[in-house]
């Protein structure tokens, strides 16, 4: 069984664990799979990640290049051969014939098809999928809405072909549904993510544990009205809910998943130590700043170390979960309160720009805080993404 992997970003944590959530899938589904994953940095992310195999994203190589649009117009023009015609570069024609010769083709998940960020390279590999007669499934994310005419033609016929399309919540099924998807192929799932606890964890949760042990996962990049001040205020905010969790003789960490690998564009520590300069000297001394990069079943394991996690970081606050350990995420995007809408915590969910008073939230986890609750609903949330599984064996050809 041959699976060919498109669109992962592997040295982004997230995207890690929603690959290895997907690889846990694959093998569930169809037992031993020859798994390869395109993706922009291949050498780094094998270096990473060594459980999969990785090639270079024809579109991100495009990407980089002058006259980009005349690149792709040649590979599109080989891939529609019939035969495949001999591109210029090796590695092109190896991910063309490893495209046409997978059995099934995945589009991972995530939070890629949005038009906040620009979707060429989107739409060129699906217009190559197209040209080699593969549709492509989408696996659980996040998308939409598409108002770009471009977009909506070449998303949206990616969408008609797709054997197979999960989403995290309903307006992206929509999003697609708007398209032409197929009501029959499109399902909404919790993120994928969930898929990796283990039950006796989950089960071992439910006792109860004072907060004295705070994770604090933080991003840079959000993407505030007013950027300058939007950040100042955040990482303010912040600073004033370490030093106040000090002062209560709690102990503060920052971890997140996005860190320790100087090839990615952006290291999350980097914004946690902007908030430690903003601690007095003593306050600052006292907080342990964890810049280490970790595989997914790493970052289980450590974040099962503490009694609450508070994520910007969206994987950050399910992996933390997945650990057993309760997290109260910071939403910065609409995928954040979707994957946490059926998870019964005990305040309502803090925005980028409303954090409230974040002090209040941690100390209604200490006194309000139903860990029966949460953990049952983190199992059936666990249940729904494993269903992927058996919707994935549908989605072959």
């Amino acid at each position: 069984m041959k699976v060919a992997v498109t669109h992962s970003v592997a040295l982004n944590g997230g995207d890690a664990a929603i690959l290895y959530a997907l690889g846990d899938l694959l093998e569930a589904a169809f037992g031993e799979v020859d798994v390869t994953v395109f993706d922009p940095d291949p050498e780094v992310a094998c270096r990473l990640h060594p459980r999969f195999r990785f090639a270079p994203a024809l579109h991100a190589r495009l990407y980089r290049r002058r006259h980009r649009r005349l690149h792709a117009a040649r590979i599109l023009a080989a891939a529609g051969a019939p035969r495949l015609a001999d591109p210029r570069e090796p590695s092109e024609r190896a991910t063309l014939e490893a495209y046409r010769d997978a059995d099934l083709v995945v589009s991972t998940g995530g939070t890629y098809l949005v038009e906040r960020f620009d979707l060429w390279p989107r739409r060129f590999d699906y217009a190559l999928c197209e040209r080699l007669e593969r549709g492509v499934a989408f696996f659980t994310q996040t998308a939409g809405p598409f108002a770009d005419p471009h977009n909506r033609q070449v998303i949206g016929a990616a969408f008609r072909r797709s054997p197979l399309l999960l989403f995290r919540d309903a307006t992206s099924r929509d999003a697609a549904l708007s398209l032409g998807a197929s009501p029959t192929r499109t399902f909404v799932l919790p993120d994928a993510v969930f898929g990796l606890a283990d039950t006796d964890r989950l089960a071992a949760a439910t006792r109860p544990s004072p907060i004295a042990r705070v994770a604090i996962s933080v991003r840079g990049g959000l993407d505030f009205a007013s950027p300058r001040e939007g950040a100042c205020h955040y990482e303010a905010t912040l600073a004033d809910l370490v030093a106040r969790l000090l002062a209560e003789g709690r102990q503060v960490t920052f971890l997140s998943t996005c860190q320790g690998v100087p090839e990615y564009w952006t290291d999350d520590s980097a914004t946690a130590r902007r908030i430690l300069r903003r601690l007095s000297d003593r306050d600052a001394a006292r907080v342990r700043l964890d810049t280490r990069f970790r595989r997914p079943d790493e970052l289980i394991a450590r974040f099962a170390d503490f009694d609450l996690v508070l994520a910007t970081r969206l994987h950050a606050a399910i992996l933390a979960l997945v650990a057993g350990t309760p997290a109260l995420p910071i939403a910065y995007e609409r995928k954040t309160a979707a994957c946490f809408a059926s998870l019964p915590l005990p305040c309502p969910i803090p925005t980028v720009d409303q954090l409230g008073d974040l002090v209040a939230s941690v100390k209604r986890f200490d006194t309000h805080l139903d860990r029966d609750a949460l953990f049952a609903a983190v199992l059936e949330q666990r249940e729904g993404a494993r269903r992927a599984a058996d919707l994935l064996t549908l989605a072959r050809r």
